[in-house]
């Protein structure tokens, strides 16, 4: 507990020193998969920072809600779904010139329930089989995870490397790749190099030293389901690998002293 208070203190002094030099945003992505103990050092950023030039953003889905400290300045906006303008201007920019016939459109506005996300993928997935022009949208995936199965089925030579980097988390990177997947190494470099151009990952600096990350929480959360569902060929030998590369990367002192952390 101490280590923990100690480490919220010098990570508000960070932020105070921050926004004396100039105003500062602060931004909190997903944070319906927050851990209790990141939500409690932005729960006394957000009431510290209340006479400082201090921006905290944080988004989250509307089923879920926290107690936050209101220091007089907490606002919550509720957004709104897209309307059809919106919808149409998205599939007007992902379709690149493209055109969509309207029947494909007026299924995707209404399967995407206006969610950019959603919009987008299932533009691409339209696109990538080449249902622009088809008369009817009943061949449009309905789902999330169906669009994503059906752009994976695409490119089945990534999709089990997509379905790994899910079970990793949000964000991996490319040497513990290669060591859960065991491909050669210009087989995972190509897999890779599809998920990217899929813009299913998204890739910083070049191989071996790529971070990869899911375009979204619910992209990866989509690919984890479809993992889940080939679990049986998730062996214990790939679980220990997994573990063994985690552990040799952190080191057993580093690992507990990260318990002591959180604790």
């Amino acid at each position: 507990m101490i280590r923990k208070a100690s480490g919220f203190a010098a990570l508000n002094a960070i932020v105070r020193a921050e926004a004396k030099r100039s105003p500062l945003l602060v931004i909190l992505e997903d944070a319906h998969w927050i851990d209790p103990t990141t939500m409690e050092f932005f729960d006394q950023l957000i009431s510290a920072s209340h006479d400082l030039p201090v921006l905290v953003l944080i988004n989250m889905r509307p089923d879920q809600r926290f107690q936050l400290q209101d220091a007089g300045n907490l606002s919550t906006i509720a957004l709104q779904k897209m309307a059809r303008p919106e919808i149409e201007s998205i599939i007007s920019s992902e379709s690149d010139g493209v055109v969509l016939a309207s029947e494909v459109i007026d299924s995707i506005v209404e399967r995407s329930d206006g969610i950019p996300l959603f919009v987008e993928e299932l533009t691409k997935a339209v696109l990538e089989a080449g249902m622009n022009n088809r008369g009817s949208g009943a061949d449009i995936p309905s789902s999330l995870r169906d669009t994503l199965l059906a752009r994976l089925d695409r490119i089945p030579q990534a999709r089990d490397v997509a379905q790994i980097a899910a079970c990793i988390g949000r964000e991996c990177d490319y040497e513990l790749l290669a060591e859960l997947t065991e491909k050669p190494q210009p087989q995972l470099d190509e897999a890779l190099d599809q998920l990217a151009r899929a813009e299913i990952l998204f890739r910083q600096d070049l191989p071996p030293h790529s971070i990869y990350r899911f375009k979204h929480a619910l992209v990866q959360e989509a690919a984890g389901l479809i993992a889940a569902g080939a679990a049986a060929r998730l062996t214990d030998r790939w679980r220990t690998a997994h573990g063994q590369a985690l552990l040799g990367r952190r080191g057993g002192a580093q690992e507990a002293n990260d318990q002591q952390v959180l604790g």
